[in-house]
């Protein structure tokens, strides 16, 4: 099993639970917050596996992780600043 495969196969799970997860209606900020952690995971998956930055050097990937992380963070501070 390849990189590529393995990194496919984590993203289809991710993605099945993350629906599964916003489908049943639980709407408290424990799923909001896992959801966007899948997302997350998700963004770094594919930047590093499916766009072609894996080179040696990988000179994008600080921006890369910084540019997620920055996503992340305004994404749990609105989830966990506005009332549900």
């Amino acid at each position: 099993m390849t990189r590529s495969s393995v990194a496919g196969i984590a993203l289809v799970v991710l993605t099945l639970g993350s629906f599964a997860m916003g489908e049943t209606h639980s709407a408290t900020l424990f799923a909001g917050l896992a959801i966007v952690v899948a997302a997350m995971v998700k963004v770094n998956l594919v930047i590093s596996e499916f766009m072609h930055l894996r080179w040696p050097h990988r000179p994008f990937r600080q921006f890369t992780l910084l540019w997620t992380g920055v996503i992340a963070a305004i994404l749990f501070t609105g989830l966990t600043v506005l009332p549900w």
